[in-house]
């Protein structure tokens, strides 16, 4: 029974290393059914969040709906430079075209092309009683996942 110390403490130094670990040496791709890899993008800067960018469709939809309930001028940053003209004043929320606040929301589909690089993102979400869909379309704008179009 002396050796059990053995094994926490190998997992531990495991631990050390991989956080010492360079950014530019961890995989930053996620397999999609395909087996096309779909592209994600280590940004340096900040989001609107706080956090780094996100690295995929599905996270920039997560933070593009979280942030744009409590600052939806903030939330363009998610947007393409098209929309983002299109809802300078007003900001991001207005696209969502919701009346209520948003009590949840799930990615219930997602899916990639490659050729065009685009994504494809269908969120439910409920508000009270109601739930509704919403469909992202995402392309990669400035080296990022961008949102170029959402549709009910």
């Amino acid at each position: 029974m002396k050796n059990k110390w053995i094994v926490p403490l190998l997992v531990l130094i495991g631990m050390m290393l991989a956080c010492n670990m360079p950014a530019d040496q961890i995989a930053s791709s996620n397999a999609a059914p395909d087996g096309a890899a779909t592209p994600t993008f280590d940004l340096p800067g900040q989001s609107g969040g706080g956090g780094p960018y996100p690295l995929t469709p599905e996270e920039v939809v997560h933070s593009f709906i979280t942030i744009s309930q409590d600052d939806p001028v903030a939330a363009t940053e998610y947007l393409s430079q098209a929309r983002t003209d299109q809802v300078k004043e007003s900001g991001a929320a207005d696209l969502l075209a919701l009346s209520g606040d948003i009590d949840a929301f799930a990615v219930e589909s997602s899916s990639f092309s490659p050729e065009p690089l685009a994504a494809e993102v269908v969120v439910g979400i409920k508000m009270g009683e109601r739930e509704t869909r919403r469909t992202f379309e995402l392309v990669v704008q400035d080296g990022r996942w961008v949102i170029d179009e959402i549709t009910s």
